[in-house]
Parts: C-alpha cells; sequence; structure tokens
C-alpha cells in the first residue's frame, strides 16, 4: 500500500523529530525543519540534502535514523524516542515513492466528485466503493425495528419504547428523525461530547465530593444544542 504523509508520515515527524527540528526556534536544531518541505528535502546546517525524493540511500535522513553513532543517531538516545523498525520501513518507502508533502486535509479546498448515475444515495457510493476495494459486501439490509433502534440510540441516546416500534412502522424514517430532532433528548444526549471535553461534573470528587453549582452551564449548552 502507498505511503500516505499525512497519515504515516507526519505522526512520525510530530513524536519523534519536532522537538528538535519544528517550528519552535527556541528548540531548533540545526536551521533544518520537517514542517516546511522546502526546508526539509534541503537540508540543514550541514549542507547535505536531508531527503532525496525517490532515493532513500542517498538522503541524509535516512543515514542519521539508522546511525550507529550516538552523535550521529536521531533522534539523539538522549531523547528516548527511538524509531521502530516499521517507522523507519515508512520513511524509507515515503522517499522511495517520491517523498511528497501533502497539507493538512484542513487547509484543502474540497471538490465535488462526480456521481454515477442512478445513486440512491450519494454516501452509499463512497461506502460501496471502499467496501469493493477491500473484498467486502455491504451487509444485510436492516430490518425495521433494528433500524429503528440504531436512529433512536444515535440521535437521543435512548432505545425506542415498544409503542415508539409501532409508530416508527406508520411514520417512517423521514418523520421519525425530525420528531427525535426536536426532541429535548437530543440536546441532552449531544450535550454530552461537550460537558465531557470540559469535565463537566456536579461534584467536585477527591474526598469530600463537595456539590459544584454548574448545572446553569449545562443546561445553557443543552438547550444551545435543541
Amino acid at each position: 500500500m502507498a505511503i500516505d504523509y499525512q497519515r504515516d508520515v507526519q505522526p512520525i515527524f510530530a513524536e519523534h523529530c519536532a522537538q528538535c527540528h519544528g517550528v519552535d526556534e527556541k528548540t531548533r536544531e540545526a536551521e533544518y525543519r520537517l514542517d516546511i518541505d522546502e526546508i526539509a528535502l534541503k537540508g540543514g546546517e550541514s549542507g547535505k540534502a536531508a531527503i532525496v525524493p525517490g532515493q532513500p540511500a542517498a538522503s541524509e535522513l535516512i543515514r542519521r535514523i539508522l546511525a550507529q553513532d550516538a552523535d550521529t543517531l536521531m533522534p539523539p538516545p538522549e531523547h528516548n524516542k527511538p524509531l521502530s523498525a516499521k517507522q523507519i520501513e515508512t520513511l524509507r518507502q515515503w522517499i522511495a515513492e517520491g517523498a511528497k508533502f501533502e497539507k493538512h486535509w484542513s487547509f484543502t479546498a474540497p471538490r465535488k466528485a462526480n456521481l454515477p448515475e442512478g445513486a440512491a444515495n450519494p454516501i452509499d457510493v463512497f461506502v460501496s466503493g471502499k467496501l469493493a476495494a477491500e473484498g467486502l459486501k455491504l451487509s444485510e439490509r436492516a430490518s425495521s425495528a433494528v433500524l429503528c433502534r440504531r436512529i433512536y440510540l444515535d440521535l437521543i441516546g435512548l432505545p425506542p419504547s415498544p409503542t415508539e416500534l409501532a409508530e416508527f412502522e406508520t411514520q417512517g424514517i423521514e418523520t421519525t428523525i425530525e420528531k427525535l430532532l426536536n426532541s429535548e433528548r437530543f440536546g441532552e444526549k449531544w450535550a454530552r461530547q461537550w460537558l465531557d471535553a470540559a469535565r463537566y461534573s456536579d461534584t467536585n470528587g477527591y474526598e469530600k465530593d463537595l456539590k459544584r453549582e454548574q448545572w446553569k452551564w449545562r443546561d445553557w449548552v443543552i438547550d444551545a444544542l435543541n
């Protein structure tokens, strides 16, 4: 499988190299950066090409991470962040494939894909294409009860009652979804993501576990979502 810069290479640089060869001028070594492709390819103070697209053996980056001399080895031994054999092979393969740098997906303008005629749902086209590439098939169509349960759990975090299951049979998918989106339970379910991120709690924890007056903010988040 071809190496993807954002998925396979950038995380290695971020974890093992950015401390000395990243954006921070105070900690940068040898005037070398791996977060800017022009500098990453050219190299630092040594004047040697750090990355030679298509030629791992000629790349100073590979020579350094394979070095036996502690003064030459990268990352430095004292950092206690050695690269694994798999990570080294990933970098070697990436350079062999042309060492293509890519911007983060958030800086890439989206492009509308052309869909084949007669597609029941655009999402199904992409899902089916990926499954086919992996030699997989779509699961069997879910029963009405299973589909209803999935919709309820996704939108309000609670399973449907027998009465609600029966209503689903007559109301259909779109009406049920609109009903749940307009339910107060929707905000309660999805507010949890924000409350958890902010470490919301009604008590302080620790040994005394005293109450905290946070409920007004909790209700504000729920109301905002609803």
